[in-house]
């Protein structure tokens, strides 16, 4: 989808002047085509000054000691490279490792903060990835839009980059994310960046999908994430889609091969042999029969549609191979107990030790939300993971983050299948999640829980990017059509942003479910400008409710050209 350069199409009418064709003994089919780099300068300058700026906002709030809930465990596991609690996490802690003898031969901090140092630099390292595949999907989407192709080139990039840097920097300074990247507390968001790293690789895959060393390097970083947090694992349907949507024969056997582990499955169900599945909760088995149930069907279908089946079969067990070499480093565990360090939680030198480490034997088993008797228990589930998004962005942002759907109908395939790929994910990481969690109302229990669904805040950071791309491209060619629909949205935002102050000042002043009325808004900005009184997130608000006030105005101003560039500065400030 790149537009033609100047001196391409100077060569293409010069040839066609002449009436030059290509030599008759040419095969163009032996030559493979040459696929130009994904990838611009500035996307990847959009990556580094995202990454930059995250980072050094991290390192500056790195807590200067251990902390509470894991740290002093994980620290002493990261020291010594041992294992902490089930399942182990033998990447993070050989990552961790890692930074602690680095840092430590430079003779800076002490173990927490060294451990704090590289966890911040995976996590800065994630938000620059997003903000590399937001500018360059922004990019796509509008040379694969008709309405707003003809962007000029120069506004296409500063609206792909200033998309890619804000969607970068809401991940980074999100609520859960920002609060762990500078703590040793919780190992679940370190996950994150490794999810979106995979997510780049498949974005690179499916720009040009006959490279498949693209998808087995994503396969390899899935299997690695496997390590980090198994939750993670719940993307793995929402991976298939997305791989389904860009090539369907490769899904086709991906889904097949599913089918037959599922057959096989309940082969050994029958015969009652095996312990792991003669133990499985209600919902492990209730998912265990929907996803061969839609994998046999979905293999099926895609078999009927294509007319074949098992015709990607090699790519298919290259890719599993790829995710078990990622798999494999569980088995640095039994190593790492054998040097008998420290921290060795379950001793998994033993077989028993191993496999109760790796199936987390310590905790409860999850026994997951049954939705068709208790339906009430996932409405609020539902509600929990929009008040996730709410309280990560806010109310404006999620606005924004569901703008691209409006455009599907118009996208070309690719991009609409990568649209479909993405929310398939997000919806295994975020519903698929809330209900094998089974989180209920009680507060320990919804606390608890809310940093496992960073990985989904990911995603949505993404489709927000992608939403002040196409509201900037729009406004740049059809500003005439839009501008009174810019009133029409201008002025949602603004009841949205006043929606969202004054929640922010009912939590800040009476809690998580503090509320306050309208008439009481005033009263408690004030409150906000004390000398001694805290009041970031009133201060925040403020400024997104002023972002729209600002363009309202410039829409006013602004009658016969589109206020584009007023429109990148104040999507420049609104993760502030």
């Amino acid at each position: 989808m790149e537009k033609p350069k100047p001196n391409q199409q100077k060569s293409a009418a010069a040839a066609k002047s002449t009436g030059s064709a290509a030599p008759a003994k040419s095969n163009p089919s032996s030559t493979p085509a040459q696929v130009a780099p994904m990838f611009r300068p500035n996307d990847w300058l959009t990556m580094v000054i995202t990454f930059g700026v995250i980072w050094i906002v991290y390192l500056f709030m790195l807590a200067p000691e251990q902390t509470l809930e894991d740290s002093g465990e994980l620290c002493t596991g990261a020291f010594y490279a041992g294992i902490p609690h089930p399942p182990g996490y033998p990447f993070w802690s050989v990552y961790a490792w890692f930074w602690t003898e680095i840092l430590g031969w430079l003779h800076m901090g002490n173990v927490a903060w060294r451990v704090e140092v590289g966890e911040s630099f995976a996590a800065a390292m994630g938000c620059g990835l997003l903000a590399l595949m937001v500018s360059r999907g922004s990019s796509m989407l509008i040379e694969g839009i008709e309405v707003i192709k003809d962007v000029p080139r120069q506004w296409e990039n500063a609206i792909c980059s200033v998309s890619g840097f804000v969607a970068g920097t809401l991940l980074g300074l999100d609520i859960f994310m920002w609060s762990e990247a500078v703590v040793i507390n919780r190992i679940s968001l370190f996950g994150v960046p490794w999810l979106i790293a995979v997510i780049a690789c498949m974005m690179r895959w499916m720009y040009a999908p006959q490279q498949r060393k693209y998808l087995y390097l994503a396969m390899l970083l899935y299997g690695l994430c496997a390590t980090i947090h198994q939750s993670l694992l719940l993307s793995a349907m929402g991976i298939e889609v997305a791989i389904a949507l860009a090539l369907p024969r490769l899904g086709r056997d991906m889904f097949l091969g599913n089918s037959l582990i599922f057959l096989i499955g309940l082969l050994f169900m029958g015969m009652h042999n095996v312990p792991a599945l003669n133990n499985m909760s209600s919902i492990e088995r209730n998912l265990f029969f929907i996803v061969g149930i839609g994998s046999l069907a979905a293999g099926v279908w895609l078999a009927m549609e294509t007319k074949a089946f098992f015709s990607e079969w090699k790519t298919v067990v290259l890719m599993g191979v790829m995710w078990m070499v990622g798999v494999l480093v569980y088995f640095y565990e039994p190593l790492s107990c054998m040097t008998d360090p420290p921290m060795q939680w379950g001793y998994p030198r033993t077989v028993e030790g191993f496999f109760h480490a790796l199936s987390r034997g310590q905790y409860e088993t999850a026994q997951g939300t049954d939705i068709f008797h208790d339906p009430k228990r996932f409405a609020f589930q539902l509600w929990y993971i929009v008040q996730g998004l709410s309280e990560s962005f806010n109310w404006v942002y999620m606005f924004i983050g569901l703008l691209p759907f409006a455009f599907l109908h118009k996208m070309h395939k690719r991009e609409r299948s990568w649209i479909i790929g993405l929310t398939a994910i997000y919806f295994c990481l975020a519903v698929l999640l809330v209900i094998l969690l089974n989180v209920s109302s009680d507060r320990s229990s919804s606390d608890l829980n809310k940093v496992f669904f960073t990985a989904s805040h990911g995603l949505f950071a993404l489709m927000i990017g992608y939403g002040l791309t196409l509201i900037a491209a729009y406004t740049a060619t059809h500003y005439q059509k839009i501008r009174l629909w810019g009133f029409v949205v201008g002025s949602v935002a603004v009841v949205l942003a006043i929606f969202s102050l004054k929640d922010s000042a009912g939590k800040l002043f009476y809690g998580p479910a503090g509320e306050i009325s309208l008439s009481q808004l005033p009263h408690h900005i004030a409150m906000a400008f004390d000398k001694y009184q805290y009041g970031l997130p009133i201060y925040a608000n403020l400024i997104l409710l002023a972002i729209p006030i600002c363009l309202i105005v410039a829409f006013i101003v602004y009658r016969q050209r589109g206020p584009v560039l007023i429109m990148l500065c104040l999507f420049t400030v609104m993760p502030l």
